[in-house]
């Protein structure tokens, strides 16, 4: 049987700092996760670096929280920031519904620290030609930009393995144990090695986002929490440089960002029981695409990527509407709330705020452990900050095009080198295989042996394969043919696994299945048909990942 001082469960930004945070404190610590990392609510947000702008006026502490670690995430992560600024734009029908809210914007940001200001129209424009030459007003707030989210998460698991913690995807939490009112640790499912196991600890630490309240529930406690899902539209341009939000109230459809070589629309809010069920209606999808039009007019003529929906986890109780509750965090001392010794739940908050959500839960915990360490998480930088990228230099070494190699670094940073360095003594592992991203082999290999990828879902996640316009139709059976050849996968699993991959993103795109999305969707039908079998020997084969809820399709 296993001891770990601290179990943290859950991989998603708070877990990750929560698992970082313990690590550099000199705590014994493990981190698990049902799936794989950042394959929750953190892996399917817009990557927003919120500068709270968005919360002011109704949320002065939720907006207060964004700012301060936004701030604090420049200086300790801004390898994994593309800070791009961002504005507030509003239209005459915005005027005519609440004519004084931009001066309370206004009010509100200074109020709570945010930068700000009024710009023209005319300047507006300058700064994103895209906009709607429609808009009548315009803030301008430069702590904005887009926060790369799994590897915000990743990067905090390597700094947190450079420390000496233990991090396992794809182990499942099946039962806390207790004795009596004091937790003992965990029972747990290992699903990719297909085994049951035992650990003990002193402390449980909940970093399980919108599952908390089913977390808790396998404690004897309990967390009010409030999962709340949104609908976020992927479109196939990056049609913005800069964050852009409606200057309103916050409601549906009134952001879009540039999100990689991509543009991501968002988002709706409504109330569900189960965040394991999560629908993405039509009608949600439809609203964002008029919505995210009537800012950024050539998404009209875009096409259209994926539909997707995530829960947020918001603290409240259920008939407040999610609008309306705080975007703050709470750390749950279960002993003071349930009294039940040894188990924290961190949940609330947002993802720029995961660093001191994490600070507030493991002072928590060493407080009930007895453990005098001061948290430096605020102050010494995440793993691969102080490493230099010279593209052309890169390029040069490993005989790349130049935009290929940007791409490798717009997406692993200052892993960059570590992953492209087979191509030294072996020139074909440099070859692009998605011809979108122009992702090459080295970094499906470097995914696999160094960043806990398995499935080629997960390989998507870290590399960006199969995100682009062909939705993987060139590329997934190529990433199958690399986990035969090179990690000696039984090729009866390796058609299970591209056989998921397929059906996910069936998932994210059966709602926007019309015009040219239709046809390319046809198209990849007929390739893995027609050279694959997989219209008939799909029907036979499982599932290969874990399935937590239901399926979505």
């Amino acid at each position: 049987m296993e001891k770990k001082s601290v179990v943290v469960i859950g991989a998603g930004s708070t877990g990750a700092a929560t698992i970082r945070d313990l690590s550099m404190r000199g705590i014994d610590a493990v981190l698990l996760e049902r799936g794989d990392l950042c394959s929750g609510t953190t892996g399917k947000c817009h990557g927003m670096l919120h500068s709270g702008g968005r919360y002011v006026p109704q949320d002065k502490e939720g907006a207060s929280e964004c700012i301060r670690e936004t701030k604090i995430l420049f200086k300790i992560a801004p390898h994994l920031i593309e800070v791009t600024g961002g504005m507030f734009v509003g239209f005459e029908e915005d005027e005519k519904a609440d004519p004084n809210f931009k001066d309370k914007k206004l009010q509100g940001c200074k109020e709570c620290g945010i930068p700000v200001e009024e710009i023209s129209v005319k300047k507006a424009l300058e700064i994103e030609p895209s906009l709607s030459p429609e808009i009548t007003s315009a803030l301008w707030i430069p702590d904005e930009g887009s926060l790369h989210e799994f590897h915000f998460v990743c990067y905090m698991c390597l700094d947190a393995k450079r420390h000496g913690a233990d991090i396992r995807p794809y182990n499942e939490v099946l039962e806390i144990l207790r004795d009596g009112k004091t937790v003992t640790g965990v029972r747990v499912k290992d699903h990719i090695k297909d085994r049951i196991y035992e650990i003990r600890s002193e402390a449980i630490i909940s970093a399980s986002g919108p599952w908390a309240g089913k977390i808790a529930k396998m404690a004897g406690a309990n967390v009010p929490i409030n999962p709340t899902p949104g609908v976020m539209v992927v479109v196939n341009r990056r049609v913005v440089n800069h964050v852009i939000n409606r200057l309103r109230k916050a409601t549906d459809g009134d952001i879009i960002l540039p999100h990689h070589t991509t543009a991501i629309i968002g988002t709706t809010s409504w109330p569900v029981d189960d965040p394991d069920k999560l629908p993405t209606p039509k009608d949600h999808v439809e609203r964002m695409i008029k919505d995210g039009t009537r800012m950024i007019p050539i998404v009209e003529k875009c096409r259209l990527l994926r539909a997707y929906s995530a829960a947020r986890p918001l603290i409240g109780l259920k008939d407040v509407p999610g609008r309306d509750i705080s975007r703050t965090f709470e750390a749950f001392d279960h002993e003071k709330i349930d009294g039940i010794k040894g188990f924290i739940t961190i949940t609330g908050g947002k993802m720029c705020t995961a660093r001191a959500m994490a600070e507030a839960a493991v002072n928590l915990a060493c407080n009930k452990l007895g453990i005098r360490a001061e948290c430096t998480t605020d102050k010494e930088p995440i793993i691969g900050y102080d490493e230099e990228i010279d593209v052309a230099k890169l390029s040069e070494e490993y005989g790349l095009v130049k935009l290929y190699t940007q791409r490798a670094v717009d997406r692993l940073g200052p892993l960059t080198r570590k992953a492209l360095d087979p191509i030294k003594s072996a020139p074909y592992r440099g070859c692009w295989l998605c011809t979108d991203e122009f992702v090459t082999r080295a970094e499906i290999e470097y995914a696999v042996k160094n960043l806990w990828g398995h499935y080629i879902y997960d390989i998507r996640r870290r590399t960006r394969q199969s995100m682009g316009t062909c939705r993987g139709g060139t590329c997934s059976h190529v990433v199958a043919g690399i986990q035969v050849e090179e990690f000696n996968w039984d090729p009866v699993d390796v058609h299970a696994d591209l056989m998921s991959i397929l059906k996910l993103r069936w998932a994210g795109d059966k709602l926007l299945l019309w015009g040219d999305n239709l046809r390319q969707y046809k198209l990849n039908e007929a390739i893995y048909s027609c050279l694959g079998n997989y219209d008939k020997l799909g029907k036979g084969l499982p599932f290969s990942m874990p399935v937590f809820g239901e399926l979505p399709w």
